[in-house]
């Protein structure tokens, strides 16, 4: 069985297409320590107001 020139391209590329495409999306949607640590200050804050909220009375 010999493969045409086209099916030797595309078996080339086609896992070097999709290789890319994920790293791309990865690097899309990664998140910088920075941000990671902001969103977990807010996250807290957050938390903290509900928390304050819930208290009854008395406690």
């Amino acid at each position: 069985m010999s493969l045409t020139l086209a099916q030797m391209v595309v078996l080339f590329l086609g896992p070097l297409v999709l290789a890319t495409m994920v790293a791309v999306v990865l690097w899309l949607t990664h998140e910088r320590e920075s941000d990671r640590l902001k969103r977990a200050e807010a996250d807290r804050a957050i938390w903290l107001k509900y928390q304050d909220e819930r208290k009854v009375p008395g406690e």
